[in-house]
């Protein structure tokens, strides 16, 4: 009896890491989803097995959630075969605090875990950084796994910085899991006592897809079946494509790697074909499209075939970075950006995407590499001098109640809405000196305060955290609640604020926090300013296309205002066409060209256009 027993557990763990598991979010994938809104959990249930609550756990509070369940059969990988039985549609309160958490499933079976699996936000930063990285080959024969896990932790501790909102990994991600599946644990969870941080412990959401080194046998795709290999990602890894959604951005990760070519995914195109329908009904609406895998040439164009790409990210060549953006396709645009290989370098790749725009840019410059250090051997961590630190002046871990956080930003440009955390005391009036609350909350044992503050390039930035009556003069209130100083809270009436030329009008509360969002800029033109027409608002950031304001004491009116575009000549050459020819002969060549200046052109103002169609103003 206690043999068989013995043998059952062997069999479950042998072959999908347990019996019943969260097949999705799971590792090399991350749920997106608003404060109040839905995520999907596609779970794979034992006989008998029923979800009974669903947490979620940040790494300082608990939130509950309610939930609906749908049973059948679905299959979520037509490579390799692999099922599930349950369809979960979870709702976060709209209270959440915006965290990062591990999803927890309550179950008659006891607790079905999934790490850092679903990353809740208040709204969709308008301006946004996506960081990329690839090749880490952790526990290659002949590298040390610990100095490599330590570069990418310090490329994690960075995006924390940053306050990143999505990070892509582009495969070849770690050998031999197979025979240690331990390994995984240290990949997503992290080796503490060696100051180890796993892609869990980002605050991005983070994404991953296979290379041609995570397969099954002697980490070589070629050595195995596809179904076999596509079974064992599915078992370590979790899905191998997948499509997802931030704002008006869509993503979409493919696997590439193994046995496709540059002009059939072969048994992969499946993922393709998944892609572009679902462009086509859950994906609809974006403006901004991005493809990852392994490889930079292969796949891609058949999506680009439907909806025109914006953004390719890759891995696989090592060392070719500083050459990029490379073309995808024959003749397509330069949009492939190649990540620098962990293994042999200490490099990631930076993008900050505008989300009204669907544009983004390079942050560094033109090949996106940003290096890690400042100084230092990349192969010795004892050397090791981040150009991105973070400081605490006291213990950060809710012991004292004022603190300060110095910001050390050693990179040649600047860094939009960087993030502090407080955590400090419950039960006490704070106030943050040098940066913009975003949000604070009571968790389980502290109170937590997050912070934004922009750093400037080449600059050091302290943010300061500190105890005070806010309301000296009101006995009652040490802080100014919704209402202000004065005011018992739940006594004052609404008062009206009017947006023109955006949204976010309405009655609220003096001091009740409102998002205010710029309409689209007129056609030549971008967004300039907020002004005050009436009132004493307070609009955190006046320059930002959406920013955070409160009204104040009275009835306000703010306008968003608009300039023209300003215009920049630019184009570079991309290929040419000249057949052989004879001495005064007359022949017909072609030139391509790629626009790197202004979009909007008129004919006055000699500004190179298209005329196809005719009388056509925008090009590019």
């Amino acid at each position: 009896m206690i043999s068989g027993i013995m043998f059952l557990v062997i069999a479950c763990i042998s072959t999908s890491g347990w019996c019943s598991k969260i097949v999705y979010p799971w590792r090399s994938t991350t749920a997106i989803v608003k404060t109040g809104e839905t995520f999907e959990v596609w779970f794979d249930a034992d006989n008998g097995q029923t979800v009974n609550s669903i947490e979620l756990k940040g790494p300082y509070n608990t939130v509950g959630t309610t939930f609906s369940v749908v049973t059948g059969d679905w299959e979520y990988d037509p490579l390799s075969g692999n099922r599930y039985n349950t369809r979960l549609k979870v709702t976060v309160p709209a209270s959440a605090p915006a965290d990062r958490y591990d999803l927890i499933l309550k179950t008659t079976n006891g607790d079905a875990l999934s790490s850092g699996a679903v990353k809740v936000v208040h709204q969709f930063k308008n301006d946004y950084y996506i960081m990329h990285f690839s090749d880490g080959h952790f526990y290659q024969n002949g590298h040390d796994t610990n100095t490599l896990m330590a570069r990418k932790t310090a490329m994690i501790d960075i995006a924390n910085i940053m306050d990143c909102e999505i990070i892509i990994e582009t495969g070849d991600n770690m050998y031999n899991v197979r025979n240690h599946p331990e390994r995984e644990d240290e990949y997503f969870l992290g080796i503490e006592s060696d100051g180890i941080k796993g892609m869990s412990n980002a605050n991005a959401a983070t994404f991953l897809v296979p290379g041609d080194h995570d397969a099954h046998t002697a980490n070589d795709w070629p050595q195995a079946t596809v179904k076999v290999n596509s079974n064992f990602f599915n078992d370590y890894w979790g899905l191998q494509n997948h499509s997802f959604k931030y704002g008006n951005g869509r993503f979409m990760m493919l696997n590439n790697a193994w046995g496709v070519s540059k002009t059939s995914g072969k048994d992969h195109q499946y993922q393709t074909d998944d892609a572009i329908s679902w462009l086509d009904g859950v994906g609809s609406g974006g403006n901004f499209f991005l493809t990852a895998g392994h490889v930079y040439d292969k796949m891609h164009e058949f999506i680009n075939a439907e909806e025109p790409l914006d953004l390719v990210l890759a891995g696989d060549k090592h060392h070719v970075r500083n050459d990029n953006p490379f073309p995808f396709d024959d003749n397509s645009v330069e949009i492939a950006y190649i990540a620098a290989s962990i293994r042999d370098h200490f490099e990631y790749n930076l993008f900050k995407v505008n989300n009204a725009k669907g544009t983004y840019i390079p942050v560094s410059g033109p090949t996106s590499v940003v290096s890690v250090l400042k100084s230092g051997n990349q192969d010795d961590r004892s050397t090791w001098e981040s150009n991105l630190t973070i400081a605490y002046q006291s213990a950060n871990d809710g012991s004292v109640s004022v603190n300060s956080a110095t910001l050390v930003n050693h990179y040649n440009f600047s860094i939009e809405g960087a993030k502090v955390r407080f955590v400090v005391p419950k039960g006490l009036a704070y106030r943050v000196i040098n940066g913009i609350i975003t949000q604070e909350f009571d968790g389980d044992a502290f109170h937590i305060v997050d912070v934004r503050v922009d750093l400037g390039a080449n600059s050091t930035t302290v943010v300061a955290i500190e105890t005070g009556d806010l309301c000296p003069d009101d006995p009652d209130k040490e802080t100014l609640g919704l209402c202000g100083c004065g005011v018992a809270e739940g006594t004052c009436p609404p008062l009206t604020l009017t947006v023109n030329s955006g949204s976010g009008d309405g009655d609220f509360l003096p001091f009740e926090q409102v998002i205010i969002i710029a309409d689209t800029a007129p056609k030549g033109q971008e967004f300039d300013t907020w002004v005050i027409n009436s009132g004493s608002p307070s609009i955190a950031f006046p320059v930002k296309h959406s920013t955070t304001m409160t009204v104040g004491s009275e009835p306000a009116e703010i306008t968003a205002t608009y300039k023209d575009l300003p215009k920049v000549n630019g184009a570079t050459f991309v290929s040419q066409q000249i057949p052989a020819l004879l001495q005064g002969e007359t022949v017909t060549v072609s030139f391509t060209m790629k626009n790197t200046g202004t979009k909007i052109w008129t004919k006055d103002n000699h500004y190179l256009g298209s005329q196809s169609p005719q009388d056509n103003e925008i090009w590019g």
